[in-house]
């Protein structure tokens, strides 16, 4: 039963460090850097077309994080 209850344990660790994780990713700071580098990478050709808007815009619709 040892066993186990150290499988218990460490997995609940886990799921408390992913939650920790993936409330970093929603920080202010995390969105910022991800939307600037999709500016960058679309007027990376000198313009930025509304197909690559439109894409951004599904990506941050798609993305429970941004």
């Amino acid at each position: 039963m040892a066993l186990w209850d150290r499988l218990k344990e460490s997995a609940s660790q886990m799921q408390t460090q992913l939650t920790a994780r993936k409330n970093d990713l929603k920080s202010g700071a995390f969105r910022d850097a991800s939307m600037a580098m999709c500016a960058l990478v679309a007027a990376a050709d000198g313009t930025v077309d509304p197909a690559e808007r439109q894409r951004v815009a599904q990506l941050i619709a798609g993305n429970e994080v941004l």
